[in-house]
């Protein structure tokens, strides 16, 4: 069990009025009513002086706390904190099919099994955000491992039509013809209620990239898996899941929201509603701790900055801070990591990342690794500029970084698989801080397209086996694995 410490003022989603009264002024004044002899010396005068003061402080303090007393979300009690109840997080993975580790090495719960238990202990809703469904194979019918996809769809069926759950999902427009099957079964017999994202007639382009589920505002999921059959077996996944999490639930939910609200109207508001306003942010962290008493802080950040109320730490702020507090290494795996707009017509370099590792290697010698994944899919050009990084590996002294890909193995049964066998991930995690997103690195995700990262920060741990800890197992496990190849591989022969 984990207990969540939350200042009172999260509970209080606008500026807390003050309560404070003032003193009235047809009040007895104790001071006023002392009768000063001019015969008493100046010393004894002056220690009354002293004493009245002193009354009149205690008066003071009386009349505020009788006001914060009255009003628990006063600003006056900003450093009380209260006891809510457990919170538990761990990690979840999806692992493709023929996959394997050394028997030594970590596993994390399947991104599957994570999923069907959130199904099941839904009592009121579940929400999910999400850029398309193809849980049921109508796109590629009869594929190994597209049953798990088929189980996750049937219990969502099953949640709203036979459980009278309610079901909601914010998507992004669909891209063909497949993406509306799921849905529109969901819709008919489930009772589900839909709201469709159209970047492109907000601002020009850009989606829905988020990766989320919340389940009665108490549970939640946010990781890189797709609603697609082939992230459960397919694709390499990593997610972050919190049970019994009202707090960090209803912050995600804030997030949700917010696309409720655009996929409702089809447009962004001018002022967004105080209620989608957040205090856990980068400045304001949740300070929680867990059953064994290792202590976090944490907030959940989210991109593009116009789908963020005020309060909300931007994506790309989260990742940097994560840089920047780094005192050790940088451990980094992405789908892909390139220091451009790439989906515009003119490309436009971003150096935000890239400068902030390349000052973390030079100038604080902090050894950084860059997982990156191989697949028929990838961008040409970024290569250029992973190799750019991995050149100054060495070029001074104590100056580390180091890149290579990864490649998830396939056959002839595979290869036919569109968007499939890939690592798909999205995490960092250093010294001092653990960080699960869902988007690739490139400008275009940061500034037109949502996303959602969550970072927990090292406060003080008693063992080893911290949220942090287990992310650092996870990626040098896949370092030091078999599907791990220098950055210049070519046509390298899959494992």
């Amino acid at each position: 069990m984990c207990h969540v410490l939350l200042n009172q003022n999260y509970y209080n989603n606008t500026n807390p009025r003050s309560t404070e009264k003032a003193v009235s002024s047809n009040s007895p004044n104790v001071i006023s009513r002392l009768v000063y002899n001019k015969s008493v010396y100046f010393g004894h005068q002056k220690n009354c002086l002293i004493s009245h003061g002193l009354m009149m402080l205690v008066a003071l303090l009386f009349i505020f706390g009788q006001s914060e007393t009255k009003n628990p979300l006063s600003v006056r009690s900003i450093s009380d904190s209260i006891r809510v109840n457990s919170c538990q997080i761990s990690l979840c993975e999806s692992m493709p099919i023929g996959m394997t580790y050394e028997n030594n090495a970590i596993v994390l719960k399947s991104t599957y099994q994570t999923w069907m238990d959130l199904i099941h202990s839904a009592k009121r809703t579940i929400e999910i955000a999400s850029l398309y469904w193809t849980l049921n194979d109508q796109d590629f019918p009869a594929h190994d491992g597209a049953q798990e996809g088929k189980n996750i769809f049937n219990a969502l069926l099953e949640a709203g039509r036979d459980r009278n759950l309610t079901l909601k999902i914010a998507r992004n427009i669909p891209f063909n013809r497949y993406s509306f099957h799921d849905i529109n079964i969901l819709q008919k017999d489930a009772h589900a209620q839909v709201v469709t994202l159209n970047f492109t007639s907000l601002w020009g382009n850009g989606v829905l990239h988020t990766k989320f589920w919340l389940i009665d505002r108490t549970h939640f999921y946010v990781g890189s898996a797709n609603m697609d059959w082939r992230s459960l077996t397919q694709i390499k996944e990593i997610g972050v899941v919190g049970t019994k999490c009202s707090i960090l639930a209803n912050d995600v939910g804030k997030i949700f929201d917010v696309y409720w609200q655009i996929g409702k109207q089809g447009k962004i508001p001018a002022n967004w509603p105080d209620v989608l306003r957040t205090k856990i942010n980068i400045s304001n962290p949740l300070h929680w701790s867990d059953s064994i008493n290792n202590k976090y802080s944490t907030f959940i950040s989210s991109s593009p900055a116009q789908l963020s109320p005020s309060g909300r730490t931007s994506d790309l702020s989260a990742i940097l801070y994560c840089i920047n507090e780094a005192k050790q290494f940088i451990y980094i795996s992405v789908m892909y990591f390139c220091p451009l707009r790439i989906y515009s017509i003119e490309k436009k370099f971003w150096p935000d990342i890239d400068n902030a590792l390349k000052s973390a290697a030079i100038n604080k010698k902090i050894t950084i690794r860059i997982l990156i994944s191989k697949w028929k899919s990838v961008e040409p050009f970024e290569d250029i500029f992973l190799t750019s990084l991995a050149y100054l590996n060495n070029s001074f002294k104590n100056v580390t970084i180091e890149v290579k890909k990864f490649i998830v193995p396939t056959n002839s049964s595979f290869d036919n698989l569109p968007y499939a066998r890939v690592k798909h991930d999205k995490f960092m995690v250093t010294d001092k801080i653990a960080y699960v997103g869902t988007s690739n690195w490139s400008e275009d995700y940061f500034i037109k397209t949502a996303g959602v990262g969550i970072v927990f920060k090292d406060v003080d741990h008693w063992n080893n086996n911290t949220i942090r800890d287990q992310l650092e197992e996870v990626f040098l496990r896949d370092w030091n694995s078999k599907y791990v190849f220098p950055l210049n591989v070519s046509n390298q022969p899959i494992p």
